[in-house]
């Protein structure tokens, strides 16, 4: 991918690339991948999934590493259509009604193992309308709670061994769902996005609500292991501060909301795709990561050539590559939805 070449799978601030520019070859931390992103949405994982799905996630893996590539972005939950498993009342009770969930995903970070390939588990998506149990996680602090203790705790405890676990995301797009309303609290206040394309799905809560919702499951995940998280928003003005825009994610915004001091974000993550064929003005194809000022690293999450403004997936890599970035994840392997590529292209 782009010429970048694996050298070691390790946390994220340590992880080592070479690109060679000219006769010139840097080193840092950067981890360039793609997105699986599911076999089958929300199946992939729990509920004993066929052996011919894994195989198929196996083979990204060893497509990945054949091209000098070192991370994959792979959805779990999704919107809670078929794991946790819930109770009557909206309580988890299981991780699903197999028991597979995490074997599922360990058995996966054994593929990855083998390919020095880190995986970066996206738990939940709000860029469509929730379910009932999932709006029950986000509303209803007990209920988040019965996630934390019976399903996130144990999957960390057993993950946590194996070095090509790259990182937890807690959710996929939250701004998807956000609620536009002005409020004092700059970490609060959505009206800033008022013409920005947020609360798409139609389903639109508090940012209060997903800042807490990520706070303390971050803060689960950090008592648990030494593991990072993150969250991936639909685009830059979700996550920083520069440009007039507003980093509903940062330490203080997350920590006023939900109180746990652990439930913190290890690395932005923004996505990127262009708007009738034009990339945004601030969007990161068109600045450094630097001018994003943000205190942590910096990962373009989702782009493809696609919707990429007529640049050409291999420009994007490079281009993320050697403006500051730390990691590139072109969108998606199955080549599914509006605005994907396939493997064909983002292996190239």
């Amino acid at each position: 991918m782009a010429g970048l070449r694996r050298l070691t799978v390790v946390t994220l601030a340590l992880v080592l690339v070479s690109l060679t520019v000219g006769q010139v070859e840097s080193k840092r931390a950067f981890f360039n991948g793609l997105n699986q992103a599911w076999v089958n949405y929300g199946m992939d994982f729990g509920n004993n999934p066929p052996p011919s799905d894994l195989q198929t996630l196996t083979k990204t893996l060893e497509v990945v590493a054949q091209s000098g590539g070192n991370a994959v972005r792979i959805w779990v939950h999704c919107g809670a259509e078929y794991t946790p498993k819930f109770n009557s009342s909206g309580y988890v009770s299981a991780t699903d009604n197999a028991g597979t969930l995490i074997p599922d995903m360990a058995n996966y970070l054994s593929a990855a193992q083998r390919y020095n390939v880190s995986v970066f588990f996206v738990l939940w998506n709000a860029a469509v309308p929730m379910t009932q149990e999932l709006v029950g996680l986000l509303t209803v602090e007990s209920k988040l709670q019965s996630y934390i203790d019976v399903v996130l705790t144990p999957m960390i405890n057993t993950l946590k061994e194996y070095t090509s676990l790259g990182g937890i995301e807690i959710m996929n797009e939250p701004e998807g769902s956000f609620l536009v309303q002005y409020n004092s609290n700059k970490c609060l206040n959505t009206q800033v996005m008022k013409d920005l394309g947020v609360g798409w799905s139609g389903q639109n809560y508090d940012v209060q609500l997903f800042q807490k919702f990520i706070n303390l499951q971050a803060g689960a995940i950090h008592r648990a292991g030494n593991v990072s998280v993150t969250v991936g928003s639909y685009s830059e003005v979700a996550q920083t501060n520069q440009f007039g825009y507003t980093n509903f994610y940062t330490d203080q915004c997350l920590q006023e909301a939900g109180g746990d001091p652990l439930g913190t974000l290890d690395y932005n993550q923004i996505h990127c795709y262009d708007w009738e064929g034009i990339y945004s003005p601030t969007a990161p194809f068109l600045h450094t990561a630097s001018q994003y000022d943000t205190p942590k690293p910096l990962i373009v999450g989702e782009f493809s050539q696609a919707g990429g403004a007529g640049w050409t997936s291999q420009q994007q890599y490079s281009y993320l590559f050697q403006n500051g970035y730390a990691g590139a994840w072109g969108w998606q392997a199955t080549g599914g939805g509006y605005n994907s590529d396939d493997l064909s292209i983002l292996s190239r």
